[in-house]
């Protein structure tokens, strides 16, 4: 049981005590000079040994039973609430248990003031009802096939976060699928105004909207911490285009500039067209220029018109009539 030498050899005759009893009970104390212990023993085979380096051995056959009562101190008549039992190794402790090891306490603090490590084969659970996990510097959660988040309610706060799918560890590239699924509404808030949000993609981008869709741009009440853009649908597709800046403006306040090309424009629309422009107009077209109109055109100018026609101009009608 011991790897403390007790040099039994060197015990001495005179300086040896020993008490056996003939069911195999023992009390016996050795003082020989390095080699001093004492032993008690019960018959089962349990005992405890004290060796010559203040080293004790505890040996228990069966069960162990360790009880601290309460009311452990007596002074006088009264008895005297004891305080904490406490447990003190200057060295390493190392519990191996072959069985199952259950602890149960009122509260449990644990304090390690180096590393601690926790290793399970098999599942490893964690309940309460407030369960905080905190670091001073980094928290890392890797589970090797899946991460599963279960709760009513999430929030995050965090100063950077950056979040990467469809990355494969050993080539640094490949493609994967990462999908939020949201049953009610989902909104993407940034409430800096000198912050921004972008959405890029090496591949191709899908905006599908199955109902009403309303893009607002240059509205300075979007800071306003409810704002409520929907209200402001006037079709099945809105698109408004208001004067604020903002902190860091691209030519002039509350215009518009679309390029396309080379590929060419197309544009169809199946119903009546309304445009209501107040300004000027500019329209410069390089190259050829057709103008089909099934039905009747009226056009009203409330000014003076000007046509500077610098080729041949035809007209083909059937009737004109000039006033």
């Amino acid at each position: 049981m011991s790897q403390v030498k007790d040099l039994t050899e060197q015990q001495l005759y005179e300086m040896a005590f020993p008490q056996v009893w003939p069911d195999g009970s023992e009390f016996s104390v050795y003082s020989s000079p390095e080699a001093e212990k004492m032993v008690i023993k019960h018959s089962s085979g349990s005992h405890i040994e004290f060796k010559r380096d203040g080293s004790v051995f505890l040996k228990v056959v069966g069960d162990m039973h360790v009880n601290s009562s309460v009311n452990s101190a007596v002074s006088g008549e009264e008895t005297q609430d004891s305080d904490a039992t406490t447990l003190v190794f200057d060295s390493d402790l190392k519990i191996n248990v072959t069985g199952a090891l259950g602890v149960s306490a009122n509260k449990f603090d644990l304090e390690v003031k180096e590393s601690s490590h926790l290793t399970s084969s098999q599942d490893f659970k964690i309940s309460g009802n407030n369960t905080v996990l905190r670091a001073t510097e980094q928290m890392s959660l890797e589970p090797e096939k899946s991460l599963y988040i279960d709760t009513k309610e999430m929030r995050t706060r965090a100063v950077s976060q950056k979040t990467e799918s469809g990355t494969k560890e050993d080539t640094g590239s490949g493609g994967g699928l990462e999908t939020h699924k949201v049953r009610g509404n989902y909104v993407i808030e940034n409430d800096d105004p000198k912050g921004g949000i972008t959405i890029k993609t090496a591949g191709y981008l899908n905006l599908v909207c199955a109902a009403e869709r309303v893009d607002i741009t240059g509205d300075p009440a979007a800071i306003a911490p409810t704002y409520l853009p929907s209200m402001m649908a006037k079709a099945t597709y809105t698109h408004i285009v208001r004067p604020n800046p903002g902190p860091n403006p691209r030519g002039i306040p509350g215009s518009s500039y679309f390029e396309c090309g080379p590929g060419g424009m197309t544009t169809k629309i199946i119903g009546p067209v309304i445009e209501d422009i107040l300004g000027p107009v500019n329209v410069k077209i390089v190259g050829p220029y057709t103008e089909s109109i099934t039905g009747l055109r009226s056009r009203k100018v409330e000014g003076s018109e000007v046509v500077k026609i610098s080729g041949t101009q035809t007209i083909k009608a059937e009737l004109i009539f000039l006033n």
